[in-house]
């Protein structure tokens, strides 16, 4: 039988290319077998970079022949997905599960539009991975704490500021713990404020008898406690001004000693105190609540507001004593309670220009006892307005005493409450005391020669 040239093509064509053969022959030539891991780099031809992801044409591997899920994280090698590789907007939150460990992140920074409110939580942060270094802290704000500030002690962080100015102010804060400085002092400095976190959670505990608090002019100290003891039982003294005007505002404050005990002690000063706590123990011959002394003529005023302070003393006890010549104390919504001892004055004031207004003063306990003490008043006079005096409890009660001791004087009173066992009011020959609206509540006025000019005045009104 005769075969014929195309007959004889078609039957080679169909040996080489059987689909039941073993092997593969193209034209005689056997190809091997494509084993795991046979098809190298090099067996693959490079992308075109013309056909697209067109599988029908061109060269290279496409997305059509990547299957979904077939790239997982172990195919993919430390920072070979650069920026340039991912499209904008391809990588959004559904794409992302699991964590991103730190190497598949390449260096940079983010901004706070980058990061969405809440996503770093305290579990996200390694412990002590934030330190002062990596936090932008407010420029001249130095932190007194216990652990983790930028100092331990009040007295050194204070001392570390060198190049304050009105200009240039610092803050010095102190965080919730008790600093206790010893027998040194924390003197303050113009244009640094000293803040602590609050009355009852920041206290500065010292010992010196020139003051454990010494202030400084345009500078304030506010919202802590401090607390004075004495060295060896002789004085204890908590703040200490002198020839300055400093302001103290929201502080309490603890004296205690067997000597003599100051809670503020102004030398020459004209302080802005206010929003204070002022308790005073003394075991000695005299401790004040706040004491005032003026040794040059100053015309600008002392001011004391919103004040509440506690005396006792064995001997001599005054919640506020004034010796401040022409030197205006202006007293306003302040309360003081002074006991015990020989002699208790609620408020003295001695040669002093000193205003009352809206105060509440009580003494009691002592053998002697006067709400108010105006004592060698020829220059200036005292003002007592909207004021409840009261003294009690001891062999001699005057609500209020004004002494000229030879010199002439003058005392107003009006809208007050006076009373007093011994006597409401009580005055020496040199003395003038006008009285309006006021009610007189206990003994009779005792003017011994004095003048003592009273309308609208009641025991009941």
């Amino acid at each position: 039988m005769k075969i014929n040239r195309f007959s004889l093509i078609f039957i080679i064509s169909l040996i080489c290319f059987s689909p039941f053969s073993s092997n593969t022959f193209v034209f005689g030539a056997t190809l091997p077998p494509i084993f795991n891991d046979g098809v190298l780099s090099q067996h693959i031809k490079e992308a075109d970079g013309t056909s697209g992801q067109d599988t029908n044409s061109g060269s290279g591997v496409k997305t059509g022949h990547i299957q979904d899920g077939a790239v997982t994280t172990n195919k993919i090698a430390d920072e070979t997905v650069t920026t340039p590789k991912i499209t904008d907007g391809a990588v959004t939150d559904e794409k992302i599960t699991g964590p991103i460990s730190g190497s598949k992140l390449g260096s940079h920074t983010h901004s706070g539009a980058d990061i969405v409110d809440g996503t770093i939580t305290n579990s996200k942060i390694a412990t002590e991975a934030i330190t002062p270094d990596k936090i932008g802290f407010y420029r001249n704000v130095i932190i007194v704490a216990p652990s983790g500030g930028d100092f331990t002690n009040p007295v050194d962080a204070v001392n570390a500021i060198t190049d304050a100015s009105e200009t240039n102010p610092y803050l010095v804060k102190i965080m919730p713990g008790i600093y206790n400085v010893g027998l040194y002092v924390l003197q303050m400095k113009s244009y640094v404020d000293i803040v602590g976190s609050g009355e009852n959670i920041t206290r500065i505990i010292g010992t010196s008898a020139s003051g454990v608090i010494r202030g400084a002019s345009n500078a304030e100290i506010r919202f802590l406690t401090v607390e004075a003891g004495c060295e060896n039982g002789s004085l204890a003294m908590a703040i200490r001004n002198d020839y300055i005007s400093p302001k103290i505002s929201h502080i309490t404050i603890i004296a205690s000693c067997e000597g003599r005990s100051y809670g503020i002690y102004n030398e020459t000063s004209t302080p802005l105190i206010r929003n204070v706590d002022i308790k005073v123990s003394g075991n000695s011959d005299f401790s004040v609540g706040i004491m005032n002394r003026m040794a040059a003529t100053i015309y600008s005023p002392i001011i004391i507001t919103d004040a509440t302070i506690t005396v006792t003393d064995k001997t001599n006890a005054n919640g506020i004593y004034n010796a401040t010549s022409v030197t205006p104390v202006i007293m306003t919504n302040v309360i003081t309670n002074a006991s015990g001892g020989s002699y208790s004055y609620g408020i003295y004031n001695y040669s002093s220009a000193a205003e009352m207004i809206n105060v509440k003063t009580l003494a009691s306990g002592a053998g002697n006892n006067y709400g108010v003490y105006n004592s060698y008043n020829s220059t200036p006079n005292p003002s007592i307005m909207n004021v409840i005096a009261s003294a009690k409890g001891g062999a001699f009660n005057c609500g209020i005493s004004n002494f000229s001791l030879g010199y002439s004087s003058t005392v107003r009173i009006d809208h007050s409450v006076i009373s007093g066992s011994t006597a409401t009011i009580c005055s020496d020959s040199n003395a003038t005391t006008y009285v309006g609206d006021t009610k007189l509540d206990g003994g009779p006025v005792a003017n011994n020669g004095g003048i003592v000019t009273k309308t609208v005045i009641s025991k009941d009104t």
